[in-house]
C-alpha cells in the first residue's frame, strides 16, 4: 500500500491547478488507491472530482493580482477598510499570482453591485466565483465518481495513488511522480497537489530549467541540482494556506 513518506525525509508539495469546479483523472480501467480520513479504498476508471455543494451560489470580488504575496496582503488591508468588507488573499497555482478577494455575496448581481462600487473609487474588481465556507461549516466534501457510476462521498483532502502498475499519475496528459493530492480550498473550489519526494522532484525540474535539449555539462547539471534544491526548501510551506 502507498505510504505518504518520502525517502530523502521531504515530501514536498507543488501545486499543479486551483479553483477548479471539477477534475477529470485516468483512462478507463485505471485502477486508483483512495485515501480520505485515514482509510483507504479502492477504485477503477476515470475519476471524476467535484466539490460537494460548492459554493456556487456565493461569489467574492477579485481587486488586484500580485506576483508576491505582501503587496496582495496590503492592498486587502487597504481596500478591507475603505470598503467595510472583509475578504483574503489566496495563490492560483496555475498562474503563479496572488489574488485579492472581497466580500462574500450570495448573488452574481450583488458582487456586480460591488465591482461597480470598485470601478467607481477608482479601483480595478471583478466578479469570482466561489468563496470561503461560513465559519461553522460541515468539513467540506469531494464527490467522487467512477466505473459504473459508483458515487463516493470524501472528507477533504483526497489523496490519490496509482495502483501498482498503472504509474504514473496523469494530469492533462502529463505523467507525474509521486501522488496527488485533491483538496476544497477556502474558496470551496478544488486545487491539485502533487505529491513527491523532493529528489524525485528534482528530476523533472533540474531538465527543465537547463534547456529542451541533453545536457552534457555534469558540473553544470550538478550546480543546477544544488539550486533546485535549495529553492525548493527554502519554500516549503509558502502557501500552506492552498494546501
Amino acid at each position: 500500500m502507498p505510504v505518504a513518506a518520502a525517502p530523502s525525509g521531504f515530501l514536498y508539495r507543488v501545486g499543479l491547478k486551483s479553483d477548479l469546479s471539477e477534475l477529470v483523472l485516468g483512462p478507463p480501467g485505471a485502477r486508483w488507491i483512495l485515501v480520505a480520513s485515514g482509510k483507504r479504498e479502492l477504485a477503477r476508471g476515470t475519476l471524476r472530482l467535484r466539490p460537494e455543494g460548492r459554493a456556487a451560489a456565493a461569489f467574492q470580488v477579485q481587486a488586484g493580482a500580485f506576483s508576491q504575496e505582501e503587496p496582495a496582503r496590503v492592498r486587502l488591508q487597504k481596500l478591507s477598510e475603505s470598503f467595510g468588507v472583509a475578504g483574503n488573499v489566496a495563490f492560483s497555482a496555475e498562474r503563479g499570482v496572488y489574488r485579492v478577494l472581497l466580500g462574500r455575496f450570495g448573488t452574481r448581481g450583488e458582487a456586480e453591485a460591488f465591482v461597480a462600487r470598485l470601478l467607481e473609487a477608482g479601483q480595478e474588481g471583478m466578479v469570482s466565483e466561489g468563496a470561503p465556507p461560513e465559519t461553522g461549516a460541515a468539513p467540506p466534501v469531494i464527490t467522487v465518481t467512477g466505473e459504473e457510476g459508483a458515487v463516493r462521498r470524501l472528507v477533504s483532502p483526497l489523496d490519490l495513488f496509482a495502483a501498482p502498475g498503472y504509474e504514473p499519475i496523469q494530469v492533462d496528459g502529463k505523467p507525474y511522480r509521486g501522488s496527488l493530492r485533491v483538496l476544497v480550498n477556502p474558496r470551496g473550489t478544488l486545487s491539485v497537489v502533487n505529491r513527491v519526494d523532493v529528489e524525485e522532484y528534482l528530476y523533472g525540474v533540474v531538465p527543465a530549467e537547463m534547456g529542451p535539449k541533453r545536457y552534457d555539462a555534469i558540473e553544470g547539471l550538478k550546480a543546477q541540482a544544488v539550486a533546485a534544491r535549495t529553492y525548493a526548501l527554502a519554500h516549503l510551506g509558502q502557501f500552506e494556506g492552498e494546501g
